[in-house]
């Protein structure tokens, strides 16, 4: 798989290396529009049309977001489907590992929701599908939002939601209840858990405390909003 890896990245990442060449040149040039062509395709009498290329402003910015946004996934690909069936290396889970670890930890710690998604196997398309329904989800969502527009606006804050709340605001909406606490502060030690990390599980568990229409936040909506911030193999060392 390292060799189709490295064909399927290197092509593109070749393609975008050429388009930033062009693009220097480009701009060398005084932004000039560069026509250049290559061969004419057929003549017959005074007609002769010519496969000519062009390249101007428009065209350099579609060739540098198309070639750069596809080398990028390319490698994407490369790194995250490393541990998927039909795709694993011989390094296994390393490999992602050592592409998702290329991720800086203040831009990690930014993220709330962290949900690994598999591949879809043929047989997920054809299982009949559980859960809720998208109509329903709406609903409660729009209930949650709802809810908490009315708290804060009586809490002095305006119709916001937890996203908003200042850390003060949302200590005082989204105080859990002992077991919760506990939890959380066990987590917050083992896990270092930053004070801004600390403070969006709150506002992660006040929500889902929301969406269950539960009034306070308990000790099972504070560990569903730790696991949400954890990837896969810290919550599995955790455990």
């Amino acid at each position: 798989k390292i060799p189709v890896a490295i064909i399927g990245a290197g092509s593109v990442g070749g393609a975008a290396l050429v388009t930033l060449l062009v693009t220097l040149d480009f701009l060398h040039g005084g932004q000039m529009p560069i026509s250049q062509t290559l061969w004419t395709w057929m003549q017959v009498g005074d007609f002769a049309p010519r496969i000519t290329l062009l390249v101007d402003g428009l065209s350099v910015v579609m060739l540098g977001v198309i070639t750069g946004v596809g080398f990028l996934i390319h490698l994407y690909a490369t790194g995250y489907m490393a541990g998927e069936p039909g795709y694993t290396c011989r390094r296994g889970t390393r490999c992602a590992g050592d592409y998702q670890a290329r991720l800086s930890g203040p831009l990690l710690d930014r993220i709330d929701l962290r949900i690994e998604v598999p591949a879809v196997s043929a047989s997920d398309l054809l299982a009949p599908a559980a859960g809720e329904n998208s109509i329903a989800v709406a609903r409660r969502v729009l209930q949650a939002r709802s809810l908490q527009a009315e708290r804060y606006q009586e809490m002095g804050a305006g119709p916001i939601t937890n996203s908003a709340a200042g850390n003060s605001l949302i200590e005082l909406a989204a105080a859990p209840q002992k077991a919760g606490a506990q939890l959380l502060k066990d987590a917050a030690e083992s896990m270092r858990f930053s004070a801004r990390a600390y403070h969006r599980i709150l506002k992660v568990a006040r929500t889902i405390a929301d969406l269950d229409g539960a009034d306070t936040v308990g000790r099972i909506h504070i560990a569903e909003a730790i696991a949400y911030r954890m990837s896969a193999e810290r919550l599995a060392a955790a455990a």
